[in-house]
């Protein structure tokens, strides 16, 4: 019986003749097929108004005003935890609640907002206080930050393969197995170590993007 070596102990194999080697080959990919997070249950609904792009919520409710003696569109001072989106347009987008620093290819597109009713009704309270419209604010952003990485394409998935290495060069794949859907770059993080059969550290690493 041919023993195969691995990182950490030898186990048998049902392969005949000389010794052969593990590798384990962790290929991470761009993932383009994706849906848009904001058709996931999110928590704010996202407006946004665009010439050319398609961006926020289907469907969302603009609930700004206009003021005619500003001349411009005005959201609700109370009832609602709102932010700003801005996007950036330059090779590329990129979306944020804060301002960028070249005002020429880029601005403000809509909002982000949250109702104080459904703060209530979602989390019990009574009242929202400001440590609590600060809670709100907080997952906003969050909600903004992934829409962002999708829009950039800061999202991954793998492809794995377990490979017997003989001395003569010749291969056998032992496992395979492939996932998508990571957000952001850093398998350590974005949970895509989580999910391989082996340990990432006993992978050898290549991206393709």
């Amino acid at each position: 019986m041919l023993t195969i070596e691995t990182h950490n102990q030898a186990q048998p194999a049902i392969f005949t003749g000389s010794m052969a080697k593990i590798e384990n080959r962790l290929k991470i990919i761009q993932d383009n097929s994706l849906e848009s997070p904001r058709e996931w249950d999110n928590m704010g609904t996202m407006y946004c108004e665009h010439r050319r792009y398609n961006l926020g919520d289907k469907n969302a409710q603009d609930i700004s005003v206009y003021n005619y003696e500003t001349e411009q569109r005005e959201t609700p001072d109370k009832g609602y935890t709102i932010l700003p989106l801005y996007l950036y347009d330059h090779s590329g987008i990129t979306m944020s609640t804060g301002r960028f620093s070249c005002p020429w290819d880029s601005g403000c597109v809509g909002y982000i907002y949250f109702s104080d009713k459904d703060a209530k009704e979602n989390y019990g309270w009574k009242i929202i206080t400001k440590k609590r419209r600060e809670i709100i604010a907080k997952h906003l952003k969050a909600e903004v930050e992934t829409y962002d990485q999708y829009l950039t394409g800061d999202v991954y998935g793998f492809e794995f393969e377990s490979v017997a290495v003989y001395p003569d060069g010749r291969e056998e794949v032992q496992d395979t197995d492939s996932c998508c859907g990571f957000y952001g770059s850093d398998p350590e993080k974005n949970g895509m170590a989580d999910c391989l059969i082996v340990d990432i550290k006993d992978c050898e690493v290549t991206t393709s993007w």
